[in-house]
C-alpha cells in the first residue's frame, strides 16, 4: 500500500505537474498548459487552505472524523486523472470510460490511506472530491488540444519523473500541522482549551 500511496505524495505530484505544463507548452499547446498549471495550483491551495481550517477547528465542526482532508488522494484524481481527461478525450464510446478514471483513482488510492490508517474514510471523501472536481474542470478550461498534440513528449518525461521521485515524501502534511499548533492560524474559538493542572497535594520537598 506505502509503494501505491507515494505515486500521490507531494514530492511525486508537484514536480509531475510542471513537467507536464513544460510538455504543453513545447507542444504547441499553450492554453492546455495554462489551465493546467492553473487549475493544478488552485486546486491544491484550495486543498492547503481546507486542510489549515479542518486541523484548527475540525474537531469542534466534524466530531474528529474530518480534520485533514487527503491530500494523496487529491492528487491521484487531479494530476493523474486530470492527464488522462485531457490526453484521452472522451468521444465515441469513450465518453463513457474517461470520466470514470478521476474517481476511480481517487478510490483506489484513498484506499491505500485507509490501510495505512493515515486518514479517515472523510478525509478521502473530502480529499477525492477536490481532485475530482479539479479534474473535471480542466477540459472545460484547457480547450481541444493542439491539432497533432504528441502524447508521447507529454508521457516520457512524465514517466521519468515517477521513476525518478517516486518514494520520496514532502511531509506537506507536517508543515501545516505545524502552522496551526504553533497558533498562527487557529481563531480562538477553535483553539483546544487547555487543560487545567491540579495542584500539588501533600508537603513539597
Amino acid at each position: 500500500m506505502q509503494f501505491l500511496t507515494d505515486f500521490a505524495d507531494q514530492r511525486v505530484a508537484l514536480p509531475l505537474s510542471l513537467v507536464v505544463a513544460i510538455a504543453f507548452v513545447l507542444s504547441g499547446w499553450k492554453r492546455g498548459a495554462l489551465a493546467w498549471a492553473g487549475v493544478v495550483a488552485g486546486t491544491l491551495c484550495c486543498l492547503a487552505v481546507l486542510k489549515i481550517v479542518l486541523l484548527a477547528c475540525g474537531w469542534r465542526w466534524a466530531g474528529g472524523v474530518l480534520s485533514s482532508p487527503s491530500g494523496h488522494t487529491a492528487s491521484a484524481a487531479l494530476v493523474y486523472g486530470g492527464l488522462a481527461m485531457l490526453l484521452l478525450r472522451p468521444r465515441g464510446a469513450a465518453r463513457r470510460v474517461v470520466p470514470l478514471i478521476p474517481p476511480l483513482l481517487a478510490a483506489i488510492v484513498g484506499l491505500s490511506r485507509l490501510e495505512l490508517h493515515a486518514h479517515t474514510l472523510a478525509e478521502v471523501v473530502a480529499g477525492g472530491g477536490v481532485g475530482i472536481a479539479g479534474a473535471f474542470l480542466l477540459p472545460a478550461l484547457a480547450g481541444p488540444p493542439a491539432p497533432g498534440l504528441p502524447i508521447h513528449r507529454v508521457l516520457a518525461p512524465a514517466v521519468l519523473v515517477l521513476v525518478l521521485l517516486h518514494g520520496g515524501r514532502l511531509q506537506a502534511e507536517g508543515l501545516l500541522r505545524r502552522f496551526t499548533i504553533d497558533g498562527l492560524w487557529p481563531p480562538a474559538s477553535c483553539r483546544l482549551p487547555a487543560v487545567p493542572v491540579s495542584p500539588p497535594t501533600g508537603n513539597p520537598g
